[in-house]
């Protein structure tokens, strides 16, 4: 009898073993799609981001030479020399401003992947049984 019932409950357990596995290779399977929507979302934003850059870099570039030639062109028989190094104070304190900018822009954001580590971790604090962390 022993034998028998012992029987059936490994030919009960291989199912549950299977339907467990199959449960967690779902999860996992959908733990990478969520990884991979967010690194092609994080690609676009990255991408939009340099082409707005670069564009607006090369615009800014051009604009500021032109206003730097009329300065100069204005002052040229006065004060050429002050214009000059006004001119050139005056970018020097606009470059810095937009490094600590980007700087502050770099730091206050989010890390890549934060939605799909939320969910591991809520899927590790669930299969341990601990109380998942708070959004």
């Amino acid at each position: 009898m022993d034998d028998a019932g012992a029987e059936g409950r490994a030919a009960g357990l291989k199912p549950s073993v299977m339907h467990l596995v199959a449960g967690g290779l779902g999860l996992v399977r959908a733990r990478l799609e969520l990884a991979g929507v967010e690194l092609a979302e994080e690609r676009e934003r990255v991408i939009a981001l340099l082409v707005l850059a670069v564009a607006g870099a090369v615009l800014a570039t051009f604009a500021v030479a032109a206003i730097s030639l009329v300065v100069v062109a204005y002052f040229w028989d006065t004060h050429r020399f002050q214009a000059i190094a006004a001119i050139g104070a005056v970018y020097a304190v606009l470059a810095a401003l937009a490094f600590a900018r980007a700087s502050s822009i770099v730091r206050r954001a989010p890390s890549p992947f934060s939605a799909t580590i939320a969910e591991f971790e809520k899927d590790r604090s669930a299969f341990s049984g601990e109380r998942p962390p708070a959004p």
